[in-house]
């Protein structure tokens, strides 16, 4: 599930509960606890930029508790799933006992959550897969992308309805990038080529991922079997992780959307729905970070023979939310699918340049997202707006000969002026700044409107851009001319 599905996931109508449930819930508090203006109107309405303390603090408890009832047993339900993976493990069950396990928990992670629907659609996914795989020795690679995304897109234009795709495709979206991983590792030698269904099973559907992600590659999973010890660091690492990822939900659900009233301005606003967009995606990812850790990955030993479970991180939350630059926000928000489309779109295509690379690797994220203009449509954006402020920073740096560029020079660099100097350090900040004003810009179709269960259309998106006045895409088309007139800096010699 990928954090803009929790999103709407979270903000829906149902969630989990059921109609009973609901109607329970409905009938106790006797108005609806996802409006953020629902204190107001019930304290006379708020005048102001920002809702008083009393109608916050009337809000957030009945939102806070609503939302623990919702996710808490899917929480339980998928860690102890991973827990029960990592048992199996440390009783030392054959290695082909735990690929079993770790399938068959995640079909019924599956059905669980999305029913016999959800069966049919991952089921075959997998099954079919596996089938291209044995029956293209070739060209594995390119064979199972071909099918992969032949497969979701059918079932998205013709299989599935649009809020029943929508909650469960960032699933099959990962199933999607394990299955492509195998095949383009096989190809490349990376991987035996004899892998066995149980093994492509246990993989692909595994109770671990399936259902929140992250993405990983098969000799990742494998460190499953490695049987990593039972430490105080692993439970700490679980307990921390579970409590970084309720504080996001939190702040998510519950405070972010209720602290601004309608009649703030609009640029606020945009800030406040990215801001939320953003704790829910943060929820995701130390969510999923917890079930692998749960599951005995990310274990690192160190030189002095302890154990650290930091070794498979999802999200980067402070480079996300105080970025150098949006380099740095594209390679942090999900670093397990960044890795996966720089090892398996982008280097495959930077032969052809770096900017039909950057293009070819937006274009397999937004197919992979799915049939969604709103999703491709900021795909693209920050991708192309990424590549100009590189292109703008590169050049200036040359010009300036300043630490400056979109990644942080390293230890040593030639440019005479380093990162520590004032005017250098400002030049910095404003990059910043603007990265945090493209972020805005790009979250604020996240919100919480109608439609939101089955995806906004091109209207909604456009719309909300033109209400801040597309104002971020001609900032970009300014920096693109400023990209132009900028000389293209010598190569020091020695």
């Amino acid at each position: 599930m990928e954090d803009d599905d929790y999103f709407h996931y979270m903000h829906s109508d149902d969630g989990d509960m059921t109609a009973d449930e609901q109607a329970r819930f409905m009938y106790a508090y006797d108005y609806d606890f996802r409006d953020p203006d629902m204190a107001s109107q019930m304290y006379g309405g708020s005048t102001g930029t920002f809702n008083t303390w009393s109608q916050f603090a009337f809000t957030f408890p009945q939102c806070f508790y609503p939302t623990m009832y919702q996710i808490i047993p899917l929480m339980m339900r998928t860690v102890g799933m991973a827990l029960a993976l990592r048992v199996a493990v440390l009783l030392r069950f054959p290695p082909t006992l735990v690929h079993m396990l770790s399938g068959g928990l995640g079909i019924l992670a599956v059905w669980l959550q999305f029913g016999w629907p959800g069966i049919r659609a991952f089921v075959p996914f997998e099954a079919l897969g596996y089938a291209t795989y044995r029956l293209s020795p070739r060209h594995r690679g390119p064979v199972t992308a071909l099918f992969a995304l032949t497969y979701l897109l059918t079932c998205e234009a013709f299989l599935y309805d649009a809020v029943r795709w929508h909650s469960w495709r960032g699933s099959l979206m990962i199933v999607a990038m394990k299955m492509l991983s195998v095949s383009f590792d096989a190809d490349g030698s990376r991987l035996p080529t004899d892998l066995s269904p149980v093994k492509h099973v246990g993989f692909c559907l595994s109770s671990v991922a399936v259902m929140f992600g992250p993405f990983m590659t098969y000799q990742t999973y494998e460190q499953i079997l490695q049987r990593p010890p039972v430490t105080f660091g692993w439970i700490f690492a679980m307990v921390r992780l579970s409590v970084i990822s309720f504080v996001c939900l939190v702040v998510s659900s519950c405070a972010i959307p209720y602290i601004l009233t309608e009649s703030a301005h609009k640029w606020a606003l945009a800030f406040s729905v990215a801001g939320a967009f953003h704790y829910s995606h943060y929820f995701v990812c130390y969510l999923s970070e917890l079930c692998a850790v749960a599951a005995g990955l990310g274990a690192r030993q160190r030189a002095d023979g302890s154990w650290s479970w930091d070794g498979l991180p999802v999200v980067r939350m402070y480079n996300v939310e105080l970025p150098r630059s949006l380099v740095e926000v594209v390679t942090n928000w999900n670093i397990a699918m960044h890795v996966f489309l720089k090892n398996y779109v982008y280097k495959p295509t930077r032969h052809l340049g770096q900017f039909i690379a950057v293009l070819a690797t937006y274009f397999a994220s937004s197919i992979l997202h799915g049939l969604n203009f709103q999703l491709s449509a900021v795909l693209f954006s920050i991708g192309v707006f990424a590549y100009i402020e590189n292109g703008v920073r590169y050049k200036l740096a040359g010009c300036l000969d300043a630490c400056i560029m979109a990644r942080a020079c390293k230890d040593g660099c030639e440019h005479h002026h380093k990162s520590s100097r004032i005017w250098v350090r400002l030049i910095n900040l404003f990059f910043m700044a603007l990265a945090m004003f493209h972020l805005a810009y790009l979250g604020v179709m996240f919100d919480n409107s109608q439609n939101r269960e089955m995806g906004h259309s091109m209207e909604h998106t456009l719309s909300k851009w033109r209400s801040l006045d597309f104002a971020s895409h001609i900032v970009a088309f300014a920096f693109y001319l400023l990209s132009v007139l900028l000389p293209t800096p010598k190569k020091k010699t020695a």
